[in-house]
């Protein structure tokens, strides 16, 4: 009972207390969003800057590829000469001594 007297004599006090905490409370939240606003503005800023980053990059990246495809070798490969007279060995006879004049024919050509 007491406490209800108590609360019932000082009913304007708290109401008071209770509008100034609130008043406190929605200042507290508005900086906060105000903080977070600002936070957004700085990463869309950040975003849009890596998107330009990435598009500078994706255009250099086209330009190189295209530089390295005119630089292709276009045609069929060609085998070197040196490759071409080991085909041409012809052995006399299975002996060792002729094999061994056949090496020795070609590395006098090369």
């Amino acid at each position: 009972m007491k406490v209800l007297n108590l609360i019932l004599k000082y009913k304007n006090a708290l109401n008071f207390v209770g509008i100034v905490l609130s008043i406190i409370y929605f200042i507290y939240l508005s900086l906060q969003i105000s903080a977070k606003n600002s936070e957004i503005k700085t990463l869309k800023f950040d975003l849009e800057k890596a998107k330009f980053e990435l598009f500078k990059c994706d255009k250099n990246l086209k330009i190189q590829n295209k530089a390295i495809k005119e630089l292709e070798i276009k045609g069929t490969p060609k085998e070197p000469p040196d490759v071409e007279k080991v085909k041409k060995i012809y052995i006399k006879d299975q002996s060792c001594v002729a094999e061994l004049k056949a090496y020795k024919e070609l590395f006098d050509e090369i």
